[in-house]
């Protein structure tokens, strides 16, 4: 496995099925795939990390699905480093609207989603 060039603390790190792709975000840095086993950028999908929390490759690594501090879900396409869809999950107490972070995030198909929040609420996420 490579290593990756950050200059901050990384904060979230995730390796596809195969082994072949990682994804890294750093504390207010880029937001990266990477090819594993060269350490070349295969895409930069932000120039900033703004909050990501959780990240997760789909089982054919086509897609990446991102969760953030602010409740917000984000799916990209990795071939072309494009953002798909996003969705903001609804917090679970109606007196505290920022709700918690979102803490995993996962495939349950390559055309269904999920997000588990800090405050122990499941979403599902599906694509309109």
């Amino acid at each position: 496995l490579a290593l990756f060039q950050h200059d901050n603390p990384v904060r979230v790190v995730a390796l596809s099925k195969s082994g072949r792709l990682a994804f890294s975000a750093a504390q207010h840095q880029r937001v990266v795939v990477w090819d594993s086993q060269t350490g070349a950028t295969l895409q930069q999908l932000s120039k900033r990390n703004t909050g990501i929390t959780s990240a997760r490759f789909s089982d054919d690594e086509k897609l990446l699905l991102l969760g953030y501090v602010n409740r917000r879900v984000e799916l990209w396409n990795v071939d072309q480093g494009r953002l798909i869809d996003s969705w903001d999950a609804k917090a679970r107490n109606p007196w505290h609207t920022t709700g918690a972070a979102i803490l995993a995030v996962g495939f349950k198909s390559n055309r269904q989603f999920y997000a588990l929040a800090g405050d122990g609420r499941l979403v599902e996420l599906i694509p309109g």
